[in-house]
């Protein structure tokens, strides 16, 4: 049995508070209407909230609809 392990090239991470530890992935998102101190330390900001398919829209923009 074959047990290569294939690191990852993408890994996302999204937020709305700050406590969460964005630096750790390399597409790191800040949902639409995250917390003041987030947008402003954030990378990349989502379209939509995460009350309007934010985490969806970003996923489809990303993968699917390039």
């Amino acid at each position: 049995m074959d047990c290569t392990v294939t690191p990852l090239k993408t890994l996302m991470g999204f937020s709305v508070h700050l406590n969460v530890q964005l630096k750790f992935y390399n597409l790191p998102y800040a949902m639409k209407n995250a917390t003041d101190d987030l947008l402003k330390v954030a990378d990349k900001v989502t379209r939509y909230d995460n009350n309007h398919a934010g985490l969806l829209s970003e996923i489809e923009h990303q993968f699917i609809n390039r």
